[in-house]
């Protein structure tokens, strides 16, 4: 079964990307982005076939998603009042505020339309990946050309991190894909600003920056300061910079203030705690999140390749003698967030997705200049060797996180014993609490009941069982 599902999967993402990188350069650019876009579909399709919750953090966000239909306004992770919850306990709490509501909203919406399951709740996760590879084009080609878009969304479309966002695989997984969308829109639109000068898209930029704060708190703050270094080289007054700087600010006030202000109003103190967690993560290490001072080249390589290195450094240099609008962007959606995320104690990879685009677009960016600079030589192998390089290295990098032969769309034989279980109970008109179960997180979403992966205490039994509730564990010695 993995065999030929693994064969399957390789040779249709071989025809996908041999067609769509020869339409690319035969300039059928409608082609191309419709051959892209369905490899974009076909490796997320599988990389969203696990049947179970992955352990960081699909299993939370998959309850909370749940649960955001009934408490829309409150992220909830356990949806009980029988026991007590330590608020600083996120692994284990009602009102769960490590992420905030936003990205809930779409999958509860998708979790109540087609049921709790894993389509449901993946599905929107693979509709915000694919509108990011189309956005990754729709930059490209607005900061230079189709080709340059074309291979900017085509390593989108393959990245295996981002890949792994869509599955709920790596931490984060589903609102890191709606952060990653979002943090691109706002780019985008300060880009029509800039084409039209209009303040509009000013205040557009400001509104998605509220609806990335609603999706990654302070995380959007890197937007929003990314716009401001750009907006430097644009206006020429300082008063303009200031006025545009407030409106931009106001838009993104006005959008995540309400919901905030809600929080303090009616949730006090989990708030709280949320905000002076972000002030420890400056200067203490979050959950052994931790690195040297050059972590984030290190995953610059890891996650993009070393061969990235060479269009990283042609852009300092280019960017300095020329100073051109679009080598600026580039320039500092790179490597503004990584200056400022290198002073920061707790580090982690998954950051540097909110600037991935702005490596794709670098890589064709780079790759027309090449092809321009040497197209005249005869060492065609030269050019050849690069293009192997810089669109070869990233399709290994893919089928390294896809896993191709790891088997999928498969039900592990721990969900159909807990489903006989669980199943057997509720038969019997009984309300079900698992305690001491390993996959508690995940009992909780498929089904109606409360489960705990550490074995509940004496009292904490006997409250539920005056609620009601039969207690069992995964080995029937209830």
């Amino acid at each position: 079964m993995a065999l030929t599902q693994g064969l399957t999967l390789l040779f249709i993402f071989t025809v996908l990307t041999v067609f769509g990188l020869y339409a690319i350069f035969q300039k059928k650019t409608s082609t191309a982005l419709l051959l892209i876009l369905s490899l974009a579909f076909a490796l997320r399709i599988f990389m969203a076939g696990d049947l179970y919750l992955h352990d960081w953090d699909e299993r939370f966000h998959a309850n909370v998603a749940k649960n955001v239909i009934h408490h829309p306004l409150v992220p909830v992770l356990y949806d009980d009042d029988v026991l007590e919850y330590e608020p600083n306990n996120w692994a284990e709490g009602t009102v769960w505020l490590s992420k905030p509501v936003l990205a809930f909203w779409p999958i509860g919406l998708s979790i109540s339309t087609f049921g709790a399951n894993e389509f449901g709740l993946r599905f929107p996760s693979l509709l915000f990946g694919l509108l990011s590879v189309w956005l990754t084009f729709l930059i490209g080609r607005r900061l230079f050309d189709d080709r340059v878009g074309l291979i900017g969304a085509f390593l989108h479309a393959v990245h295996g991190m981002l890949l792994r966002f869509g599955g709920g695989i790596t931490s984060s997984d589903h609102v890191d894909q709606l952060f990653t969308l979002l943090f691109a829109c706002g780019i985008y639109s300060y880009i029509i600003y800039f084409n039209c000068r209009k303040k509009r898209y000013l205040i557009l930029v400001g509104i998605i920056a509220g609806l990335a704060f609603l999706t990654k708190w302070v995380m959007a703050l890197f937007l929003v300061l990314i716009i401001a270094v750009l907006h430097l080289f644009v206006v020429e007054r300082f008063s303009n910079y200031v006025r545009d700087g407030i409106l931009v600010l106001s838009a993104m006030v006005v959008i995540a203030a309400p919901w905030i202000i809600y929080l303090f109003v009616h949730q006090p103190i989990e708030i709280k705690l949320v905000f002076g967690d972000f002030l420890t993560r400056t200067d203490e290490v979050f959950e052994g999140h931790s690195g040297g001072p050059l972590f984030y080249l290190e995953q610059i390589i890891s996650q993009f390749r070393a061969a990235t290195l060479v269009p990283l450094l042609w852009l300092i240099m280019v960017a300095w003698r020329k100073r051109s609008q679009s080598q600026l962007l580039l320039a500092v959606w790179i490597f503004l967030p990584i200056l400022l995320l290198s002073l920061l104690t707790t580090k982690r990879g998954t950051y540097l997705m909110m600037s991935a685009p702005a490596y794709f677009l670098l890589t064709g960016y780079f790759l027309r200049w090449f092809m321009l600079r040497f197209r005249s030589s005869k060492k065609h192998w030269v050019i050849t060797g690069v293009y192997i390089l810089l669109l070869g290295l990233p399709v290994h990098y893919t089928i390294e996180q896809v896993k191709p032969f790891e088997r999928r769309f498969y039900l592990p034989e721990w969900r159909i014993e807990m489903r006989r279980q669980i199943t057997w109970f509720e038969r019997l008109g009984e309300k079900v609490v698992l305690s001491g179960h390993p996959h508690a997180m995940d009992a909780m979403f498929y089904y109606d009941v409360l489960a705990y992966e550490r074995k509940l205490n004496p009292e904490e039994v006997k409250a539920l069982e005056a609620e009601g509730y039969m207690i069992i564990s995964p080995l029937n010695d209830q």
